[in-house]
């Protein structure tokens, strides 16, 4: 006999005699011909469907120069609007962008023009233009949008998105845009100021500065040695010590504290800027004191009321 074919019935046979050996014996749960297999219970539907949540369409409106941006004389306006919009939807924008002068409320001649979308931190951003007739004089201004003026939807999405406006000043005049503040939650808090423009480092901006918590000047140094160290800057961090969790921060702004061309802090108004109440420093999101990479971004909307 061939071997590989005496091989091959042994095996075989090897294999037949396992399977049998090995075959289990019927239990009461498994199906045997002749049975009729028993159908599993299925839970009840519920008698209402769950409510399905309604997604909230958000556009995002960004505008150039930005809001209480000073300095803004070679700007050219601009109305930005991140997100899915259709070309008609844009054509609304255009249509409901404004420009006026913020002391008289004086509207400012302009056309319209529709730039390429362009890619900004992974969103894409439509732009519209405003050219206006002459060079803008020097004063404060208001870029908005008229809500009135757009499709119930797409005026839905840019108001819940934020602000429909912003001021800015053609000419120079320093003030303060916004101010982040942020704990460790050891005492040690950062305040983080951005000006509207660069302002002289004569003397380091920290030595200018007063931060204080419930009344009590608190210990401050420039959070960056080399910041502390430019001829200018826009924005200045500082460290304090001291700081007691609930306490409300201010910041005294001396009179001395001025921009490159020696001209001092104002608000929209015009009035002397000398002091920022920022209230206390909160904890992040669910509690967790927020570290200062991640800081709370506080707008000094009473610096300048809309």
């Amino acid at each position: 006999m061939n071997i590989s074919r005496f091989t091959c019935l042994c095996l075989g046979g090897l294999l037949a005699c396992s399977t049998t050996a090995s075959s289990p014996e019927p239990s009461p749960d498994d199906d045997v011909p002749g049975d009729v297999p028993t159908s599993t219970a299925t839970a009840p539907a519920p008698d209402h469907a769950m409510p399905e949540v309604e997604q909230v369409r958000v556009e995002r409106l960004l505008f150039q120069p930005s809001d209480t941006m000073t300095s803004a004389d070679a700007t050219q306006p601009m109305i930005g609007i991140a997100g899915h919009v259709a070309a008609e939807e844009l054509a609304e924008l255009a249509d409901a962008a404004r420009l006026e002068r913020l002391s008289d409320g004086a509207r400012v001649r302009f056309t319209v023009r529709q730039e390429a979308p362009d890619a900004v931190v992974g969103e894409t951003v439509h732009w519209i233009v405003l050219e206006t007739d002459a060079a803008l004089a020097r004063g404060w201004y208001r870029l908005s949008v008229d809500p009135a003026a757009l499709s119930p939807a797409l005026a839905d999405a840019v108001i819940a998105g934020g602000a429909l406006d912003a001021r800015f000043h053609v000419g120079a005049l320093p003030t303060v845009q916004q101010v982040s503040t942020s704990t460790d939650g050891h005492g040690v808090v950062f305040v983080r100021i951005e000006f509207s423009e660069r302002m002289a480092q004569d003397r380091p901006l920290h030595t200018q500065l007063a931060v204080r918590a419930g009344g009590a000047r608190l210990a401050c140094d420039a959070a960056s040695p080399g910041d502390a160290a430019e001829p200018s800057v826009r924005v200045a961090t500082l460290r304090c010590s001291g700081y007691v969790a609930g306490d409300e921060l201010t910041v005294e702004l001396a009179g001395h504290v001025r921009n490159v061309a020696g001209a001092p802090l104002v608000d929209v108004t015009g009035d002397a800027l000398d002091t920022l109440a920022l209230g206390a420093v909160r904890a992040g999101d669910e509690g967790m004191v927020q570290p200062a990479a991640d800081a709370l971004t506080v707008m000094i909307d009473q610096l300048a009321p809309r």
